[in-house]
């Protein structure tokens, strides 16, 4: 028996499949235009898919709450991790920007107080919590803090590091003072908390459904539900996105 969100899934999928394959058949055919003279002069065929409305109709077949794929829990700790990582990074660079000021350090101090360096550290982070809280988090919903806390020494120590290359002030002794007037204990405490109490609602169900029309053909119009789906497509193109602060360059899919 399927599950409703496979079902969905899969129609979505299918349709910007054949968006795909229109794309290859009109990518083959214009060489034969370009190769022939005559054709030459006529503009390639290419069939545009721009929206399209699909009425299901299928009937719930039950809901198991014991099999759920954890994917609803995930999905919450995606979004919580992603509002956090803003709060820790933000944190930290208010911390280490205070710490370089104490010790003379001003311009350490106005690198660490940039923009850019709030956002390379909150992606940083975000990655480390994305990949480590299955060892983070226990089955009960209990968040190692002091665990994520040593996690996250490297990762802010390299990027401490970077900077301090970016205005000349390499001295392991220095990253040291810093590191050790920085705070973000009191924003991993909280998230333990929040952790533990979204984790005690439950993950996801299994929502199954039949939608064989032989099946629907036999039961009454009462039990048979429908929804209807309008989807659009969109184009999106690489693009190559240059920063003149950080000199780094890297692409990026961006809608037409």
């Amino acid at each position: 028996m399927a599950e409703l969100h496979q079902i969905l899934g899969a129609l979505l999928r299918d349709i910007a499949q054949a968006r795909f394959s229109s794309d290859i058949y009109s990518r083959n055919i214009s060489r034969y235009y370009e190769q022939n003279s005559l054709l030459r002069r006529f503009p390639v065929p290419r069939a545009e898919i721009e929206e399209v409305e699909i009425e299901l109709k299928f009937s719930l077949s039950g809901v198991d709450f014991s099999g759920g794929s954890g994917e609803g829990r995930e999905v919450q700790l995606a979004s919580f991790f992603e509002r956090q990582s803003n709060a820790l990074a933000s944190r930290f660079v208010e911390t280490a920007a205070a710490a370089a000021r104490s010790l003379g350090k001003d311009d350490l101090a106005s690198e660490l107080g940039r923009e850019a360096f709030r956002i390379d550290l909150r992606q940083d982070m975000l990655r480390y919590l994305m990949n480590n809280y299955p060892h983070l988090i226990d089955a009960g919903g209990r968040f190692d803090a002091d665990a994520a806390q040593e996690g996250l020494k490297p990762v802010v120590a390299r990027a401490l590091a970077y900077r301090m290359e970016r205005v000349e002030s390499v001295d392991p002794d220095l990253a040291r003072g810093i590191l050790g007037k920085t705070e973000i204990k009191s924003v991993l405490a909280l998230m333990q908390k929040e952790i533990r109490e979204f984790w005690g609602r439950g993950g996801d169900c299994r929502v199954l459904a039949e939608i064989g029309g032989a099946a629907l053909a036999e039961l009454p119009p009462e039990v048979i539900s429908s929804i209807k789906i309008k989807a659009g497509l969109r184009n999106y193109n690489w693009t190559q996105i240059e920063s003149q602060e950080e000199g780094r360059t890297w692409r990026s899919l961006s809608p037409e």
